[in-house]
């Protein structure tokens, strides 16, 4: 049950303890408040009246703004949970000797303490509460849950305000019920210090005093913040004229002690309902329906329909007990005080938050602070001190107060209308703002862990041997050099001789300097050697015998090759020979063999090196890779490679050659240029922005099918293919943000992005509100009800205004996602659908999955013969003559037998998404393809390399295996544990390889690496 109500809430799992003792706190500090409220004022009115009550506001106003000044102060200097303790104990004991002194001596002057005290000190308990909850949550646990821990709140409001009558009933002095306030505030107190125990995390604030006198300056030279400001002032204003108001008449209506304290106890009970309703069901639906305007403007447009009821009643039937329109004028006031104050606490109150969003961190909190403490107290002192002037006057009567609180309402209204212009233009401010972001590193480099460093060697190798910008890595980073070392003492390649050169110049440590040392002896002495011998000799390019060796120590030494003789070696049978020829070609800047070096791509023992090689020369291979782009049309790979290495020279120039790729065929490629022209921060044109917007329309209309085949397999509960399908809305919405980014802004949709993964309401309104703001009319209402956060079945009626269509059937739709363009649904999702097949029993026509059977993609035709065998077992006997033998021959093998299922794709990338964290699907097709069973056969495993082995029945990995090393406790040792049930084994360099593919998917794995492989 208690999962059940978490999980409702969003509460993740080990949050459940915080927000447990945050909410017992909130109910107990709103029961203080609810008892202390209600006491006071019956206290109040029954011995003085309401001019009095005026002149008490202002009392305690002056003390609200000195109690807040010394908080401000102390907070600053204090450790906050030590501080926070100290606080709500000072309340304790103002809320103990008030009552003491009630219960002794109910005099005048006690009385007046209470009523004054009591705005003051539930000030304090809330800023106590709000500030602890502010340093325990982070920013987006605040958006979250502030609003589930803030509920406790109204909840110990409504609890004491309907308690207050039973007691009265069972004969409990008023006097007496303030006692409860001070059980609630002991018990709240007791809370906090558990809270300071047990949770470090609240701390000092640090800066506070710089922030607040920082805020304070905002309020003269921001007009957002003054709007704010104003706002909320002439909010309290009106609320203390409503309450003054109320309170008169009420005193009127109920002069005993006891009746007006049962009165109001279930009065405020009611309003704090009536609150809690508005504050779950309306402010959502007001704000996500019609904006924060319209939620700003609805409270002072009611109150002031109430008071205006108010006047025509008072002035025309007579507001005094004796007339006959008392009754009437009483309730009208009554229902400007309940809206009045639910309309504060549960529209105003959220809706702030939403315009604190707007604000620079830095000063968020502290205008927030000040606004909630300063100007409320100021705006309190002022109330008091109008009302307390216009009492004086002898010609001012109670129906003069609500004629004066009509044009304060009106003031307030065209307040509300002000805030919101400045709001929307404090909006287009925080996205324009310069917030000095860094452009992502696309290439590969995960330095912090020993995985990481040895696939970073693997994976840019050409950077290491040309010691280019990377020297300073070696004295921060020890776990580079020792990696480099150990390699460099394994595999003396003099390629790696101008590395250690350059590292022999910096101080890495006595033992480092001394190693450093000797390798480059090593690898000198091996270049002395060769070169001037094969130099002096005249020895002709094909009658050397190691041509690798050679060519090796022309790239360390600098020296320059004869062109026709390099030209030889780029194009030599030996791959090793050529990777050497590519790496003279990249030291020495030769263009004229770019096209030689592009051809290297499609080479897989070469294309990482060509990959590296060309992106040192920028935009001089331009010509070369474009070209070679063109007469790569059947190799996605290769084009793939290309149009990154136009990304990542962040040219203008790339501009012109990534932008007609964005309407390739093949999505991968479409994707890949995306990144590369938001890495170029591509400023389309109008033409060419027109040409985008309609390519987002098509793309929304994609996710709009998307959910609405969600529908149908969440109803069917297919919980594999749901999880496969929502990812395939993922990659849909990530290739929209892109195409947003760069027609519109990266740092306004990254805000946006960021403000829609929140989930709460304000940041959803604000992100909304930010699109709005920045994106043509266009797109405009597709996009905002595609990314507004409601219920799917919700977002579908809107969108289907744009797109046309209904929630599939499910049988329909399994057979249509296997139907669909690959570059619509990915290849997983085929395969899941393909699994979800078994589940329909009604195909007739199998040709859809025969085809599947000359499918390039192994997964597919594997699942497609599984279905056959398993639903039609003599369709492929019919077709297996026309699949290819390539194809064929694994085919048989898993009729045979030879192929178990453990063996199969589906099966493995299970596997692999299970071991490795949040691995998008195309990686783990990636891995799966060179992952094999170890069924005793050691030719599987070539002697000096390592891989990673998953035993049977273990969740972790194996320790990374040298097979020359360990070639005894596999054959002999675990031999027939591993032929009966098979292990799992992938070698290192294949998942290097993966990660030099997919570099923005790579951060799972090397953390399971490190923490799995030792």
């Amino acid at each position: 049950m208690g999962n059940d109500i978490a999980k409702l809430f969003g509460i993740e799992k080990e949050e459940k303890g915080l927000i447990s003792i945050l909410l017992i706190q909130s109910v107990f500090l709103g029961t203080f408040y609810g008892v202390f409220n209600i006491t006071a004022h019956s206290l109040f009115l029954a011995k003085f009246d309401e001019i009095l009550m005026a002149r008490a506001y202002i009392l305690s106003g002056l003390v609200g703004i000195g109690l807040t000044y010394i908080y401000t102060l102390l907070q600053s200097r204090l450790k906050f949970n030590i501080f926070s303790n100290f606080n709500i104990l000072f309340v304790l004991l103002v809320t103990v000797s008030l009552w003491f002194l009630i219960t002794v001596a109910s005099s005048d002057w006690v009385i007046f303490a209470i009523f004054i005290m009591m705005g003051p000190l539930n000030l304090l308990a809330l800023l106590s509460f709000y500030g602890t909850t502010g340093r325990l949550f982070t920013l987006r646990q605040g958006r979250r849950l502030f609003g589930f821990v803030d509920t406790g709140i109204v909840v110990g409001v409504i609890i004491s305000s309907f308690s207050i009558p039973a007691l009265l009933s069972l004969n409990v002095t008023t006097s007496n019920i303030l006692l409860l306030s001070v059980i609630s505030i002991f018990a709240a107190l007791l809370v906090q210090i558990t809270i300071g125990k047990r949770y470090s995390q609240v701390r000092v604030q640090a800066e506070a005093k710089k922030g607040s006198r920082a805020s304070l300056k905002l309020f003269r030279e921001d007009k957002y913040v003054m709007s704010m400001g104003m706002f909320i002032a002439l909010s309290v204003v009106v609320a203390f004229f409503i309450q003054y108001s109320f309170m008169a008449v009420t005193r009127a209506r109920y002069p005993l002690e006891n009746d007006l304290a049962s009165f109001l106890g279930l009065f405020e009970g009611s309003m704090m309902v009536f609150t809690l309703l508005i504050k779950t069901f309306i402010f959502s639906y007001l704000i996500k329906n019609y904006g924060l305007k319209l939620t700003l403007a609805v409270g002072p447009v009611l109150v002031g329909v109430f008071v205006v009821i108010a006047v025509i009643i008072g002035s025309t039937m007579g507001y005094l007990p004796e007339t006959a329109g008392f009754m009437i004028f009483f309730l009208i006031l009554a229902l400007a005080r309940l809206f009045s104050k639910a309309m504060k606490d549960s529209l105003e109150t959220p809706a702030f938050k939403v315009l604190y969003q707007t604000l620079g961190e830095k000063v968020r909190y502290n205008v927030q602070s000040a606004i909630d403490g300063t100007v409320n107290e100021i705006a309190a002192l002022t109330s008091g001190l109008l009302l307390t002037g216009l009492g004086a006057l002898a010609f001012i009567k109670l129906i003069h107060f609500s004629w004066v609180l009509a044009a304060v309402v009106v003031l307030w209204i065209l307040s509300a209308l002000r805030l919101y212009t400045e709001y929307r233009k404090s909006v287009r401010k925080s996205i324009d703002a310069d917030d000095s972001t860094v452009k992502p590193d696309l290439s590969v480099g995960y330095t912090d862990t020993v995985s990481g460093v040895a696939i970073d060697i693997s994976n840019n190798y050409y950077k290491y041997i040309c010691a280019d910008d990377i020297l300073s890595s070696f004295k921060n980073n020890k776990l580079i050099l020792d990696t480099v070392l150990n390699y460099a003492e394994l595999n003396p390649n003099t390629d790696l001789l101008r590395l250690f050169e350059e590292l022999t110049k910096l101080d890495l440590g006595s033992d480092n300097n001394e190693r450093v040392r000797l390798v480059f002896n090593k690898l000198n002495e091996k270049y002395r050697t060769m070169v001037p011998e094969i130099r002096n000799s005249g020895m002709d390019l094909e009658r050397i015998k190691d041509r690798k060796e050679y060519i090796n120590s022309i790239f360390a030494s600098g020296e320059e090759l004869v062109l026709t003789d390099l030209l030889k070696l780029i194009r030599d049978k030996d791959f090793d020979v050529r990777r050497e020829a590519i790496f003279i070609v990249g030291r020495n800047k030769v263009k004229e063999l770019l096209p030689d070096v592009c051809d290297s791509l499609n080479i897989p023992q070469l294309s990482k090196d060509a990959y590296f090689t060309l992106r040192s020369f920028g935009q001089e291979a331009f010509e070369a890779l474009s070209t070679h782009y063109f007469r790569s049309a059947g190799n996605i790979y290769v084009r793939i490679l290309i149009i990154r290495l136009f990304g990542e020279a962040e040219n203008p120039e790339s501009c012109k050659f990534l932008l007609p790729r964005l309407w390739s065929v093949h999505r991968d490629l479409r994707k890949e240029a995306l990144k590369g022209l938001k890495r170029c921060d591509f400023q389309p044109d109008q033409e060419q922005k027109d040409k985008l917007i309609q390519e987002i329309q098509e793309v929304v209309g994609f996710l709009t099918w998307n959910i609405a085949a969600t529908v149908a397999i969440r109803k069917a509960d297919d919980k594999t293919l749901l999880k496969s399908l929502n990812n395939e809305t993922a990659w849909w919405s990530d290739f929209l943000f892109g195409l947003l980014s760069i027609i519109y802004d990266k740092k306004s949709f990254d805000k946006i992005r960021s403000n829609l993964e929140s989930g709460t309401v304000e940041s959803v309104n604000l992100a909304l509100e930010m699109i709005d703001i920045v994106v043509d009319d266009a797109v405009k209402p597709r996009l905002t009800s595609l990314l507004d956060v409601v219920s799917e079945e919700d977002k579908l009626k809107s969108l289907f205004q744009f797109y046309p269509g209904e929630i599939p059937d499910y049988q329909e739709l399994v057979v249509d996602l296997i139907n669909t363009d690959y570059n619509r649904i990915g290849v997983w999702t085929k395969s899941c659908a393909l699994k979800s097949l078994y589940n329909i029993s009604d195909i007739e026509d199998p040709d859809f999955v025969v085809a599947l059977l000359f499918s390039p993609n192994k997964i597919l035709r594997e699942e497609a013969l599984r279905y056959l065998q398993a639903k039609f077992d003599d369709v492929y006997s019919y077709c297996a003559y026309r699949v290819p033998d390539k194809y064929r021959d694994h085919l048989s093998a898993m009729i045979d037998g030879e192929i178990s299922a453990e063996g199969e794709i589906f099966t493995k990338i299970n596997f692999l998404t299970n071991q490795f964290e949040n691995i998008s699907m195309e990686l783990a097709i990636d891995l799966s393809m060179n992952m094999k069973l170890l069924q005793g056969d050691k030719d599987n495993i070539k002697p000096g390399e390592n891989y990673i082995i998953w035993y049977p029945g273990e969740n972790e990995a194996a320790p990374a295996i040298n097979w020359k090393e360990t070639n005894h406790m596999i054959t002999e040792d675990k031999s027939d544990h591993l032929r009966s049930e098979g292990a799992y084994f992938l070698n290192i360099k294949f998942i290097a390889d993966a990660i030099f593919d997919r570099p923005d998917e790579a951060a799972g794995i090397i953390s399971y690496l490190e923490k799995n492989i030792k």
